[in-house]
């Protein structure tokens, strides 16, 4: 057994829908995959990816997998490797050093549904039984960031999957390491394990994410999670991905996990849609559990209904368009105001969510070619990703495409009227508020953003006083607007030891656009009293570091 650096020959797309997977024209070895990622996965080694979406709230023994459906005239099949890429996060001063423990299990069962119906997987290997070269000891973990592709020569007995002569094949990773306390790591409280009389507020986090691009192919990709959603300990469920959407809740995406099979340029190519899979009734009732490596109690997983009808194999159904940004304008911002930028571009769709750095920005407007949206100060010094979600969940991505400078040093003057504590800095004056969009049917906090503020300031909107003014610093300030102000665009008002400040449209009542989707996950924290899981996805632009060809053998 050894290891190989090396690249993988690269592979021709059959491309037709995103239910399309890949065969190889340079070797042997046939792709299967689901993923939008290139046809290549070797190619994505050392280059900067469009943001994915990255589950690392799994504890120990949970598990993600892609269920494949060979057709009839496609067995025998021979797994020669599992190929993936897992994401670390990009708050590590070195993700590429991030490893993670994990067992790689083939099962092969009848069923159509994520619940398998057998009761163990036919094989199972873990990354520890890999020679490492590199240490001289066995053990060659997932590393973050890094094309992982396990080869299995069959060298002598054991050394790789049995061959598969009909039915599903489940290519499934179940995480073997313990979930810890990663709110470091990647900058959410999810990610903190910590209990509160008795009470899980916090799962813990892997140092590792489950990579998925921005679209599900439906009954595909699947997970083995403890269930309900939110809980660090319990009952394990097998469970689609699109299936643990329910409402704040959405996990979506293809995982970046593909199989290896011996076969040719002729092989006939799977579909997700495809019934001729040799496989029985989905509904079968024997269903079992798995080995769990984990702390979670494992007592069987519940038995889904049987596929729904999808495409043919042979439709080709185009999925939406994804948003393209062209331009960015202005391409420089001051990093200590409010500033308005223009996306330019296509394909953008009304309540389309910006990001600026990974911080949401507060969009005015939105016309296929054209977004309005504003900055807001905090963003730290250098140049930033701009983002554009579509609510149909297509993204588009832009690297490097606007630059936040360093703000001169203020000139600060003292107020010493009344209240000689508090500094004012330079003229009153209200440059945004956000949100912007408020209702009149209840009161709203708001964040004002400005100059010259200082205790004693009064604001008002539509005529109506705010309440709760809290000076922040002199730049910002939060207020809570009244309900019942008329609907339509209102004008804001400041006023501050005589002197007085306005600020145009400042709000528009009755005007909330609909809101993008939120992502999540499983196991992550849940939501104390009684309101939905709050779990984990976590968009992150990776910087993948290099590829690992690892092979099994005598």
């Amino acid at each position: 057994m050894h290891v190989q650096l090396n690249r993988l020959p690269a592979l021709t797309a059959c491309f037709v829908v995103a239910t399309c997977l890949l065969v190889s024209t340079a070797s042997a070895k046939v792709i299967w995959k689901y993923d939008d990622g290139p046809e290549d996965l070797g190619a994505l080694a050392g280059s900067k990816m469009h943001p994915q979406y990255g589950h690392p709230g799994f504890v120990q023994g949970e598990a993600f997998g892609v269920l494949f459906r060979p057709k009839t005239d496609q067995y025998p099949v021979e797994i020669v490797s599992v190929e993936l890429v897992m994401a670390a996060a990009t708050s590590v001063l070195d993700p590429t050093s991030v490893t993670m423990n994990a067992s790689i299990e083939i099962w092969n069962d009848t069923s159509d549904a994520s619940s398998p119906s057998s009761t163990k997987p036919v094989w199972t290997i873990g990354t520890a039984d890999f020679f490492n070269p590199v240490t001289a000891k066995p053990g060659t973990p997932i590393q973050g960031n890094t094309v992982m592709i396990y080869e299995f020569s069959g060298a002598k007995p054991g050394d790789k999957p049995p061959v598969i002569t009909s039915g599903n094949i489940r290519v499934v990773v179940r995480i073997n390491s313990p979930a810890t306390d990663l709110s470091a790591y990647w900058g959410k409280t999810d990610c903190a394990k910590l209990s509160i009389g008795g009470f899980d507020v916090g799962c813990g986090c892997q140092k590792l994410a489950a990579l998925t691009d921005t679209a599900t192919t439906p009954k595909t990709q699947l997970m083995h999670i403890v269930w309900p959603l939110g809980t660090c300990s319990g009952n394990k469920e097998w469970k689609f991905v699109e299936d643990l959407n329910n409402g704040l809740i959405q996990m979506k995406g293809d995982f970046r996990l593909r199989m290896g099979v011996k076969g040719t340029t002729t092989t006939p190519m799977p579909d997700a849609g495809s019934t001729d899979a040799g496989s029985t009734d989905a509904g079968s009732t024997d269903v079992g559990t798995t080995p769990d490596t984990g702390s979670a109690v494992d007592s069987g997983a519940t038995a889904d209904v049987g596929m729904p009808d999808l495409p043919p194999q042979d439709t080709a159904v185009a999925p939406p368009p994804k948003p393209v940004i062209s331009v960015v304008t202005p391409p420089s911002i001051p990093s200590d105001k409010p500033s308005e930028i223009e996306i330019i571009g296509e394909n953008f769709e009304a309540g389309a969510v910006v990001k600026v750095g990974g911080t949401k920005t507060s969009v005015t407007s939105i016309t296929p070619n054209k977004i309005v949206t504003t900055v807001l100060p905090g963003l730290s010094v250098g140049k930033h990703a701009v983002v554009v979600e579509n609510p149909n969940g297509q993204v588009g991505f832009k690297d490097q495409a606007i630059e936040i400078k360093a703000a001169p040093a203020p000139d600060v003057a003292v107020d010493v009227g009344a209240d000689a504590g508090n500094i004012g800095v330079g003229e009153l004056k209200l440059d945004l508020v956000d949100p912007r969009c408020v209702s009149s049917a209840a009161t709203t906090q708001v964040t004002v953003f400005g100059s010259g503020f200082a205790e004693g300031i009064t604001l008002q909107a539509g005529g109506r006083p705010l309440v709760d003014v809290t000076i922040l610093k002199s730049t910002k300030l939060t207020a809570v607007v009244p309900a019942g102000l008329a609907a339509g665009k209102q004008p804001m008002i400041a006023e501050l030891n005589g002197g007085t400040a306005t600020l145009a449209d400042a709000i528009e009542v009755n005007c909330n656009p609909p809101s993008g989707p939120v992502d999540s996950g499983c196991s992550a924290t849940p939501t104390r009293r009684g309101a939905s899981s709050v779990g984990m996805l976590l968009a992150a632009m990776l910087m993948l570091a290099g590829l690992v060809v690892v092979r099994r053998r005598a």
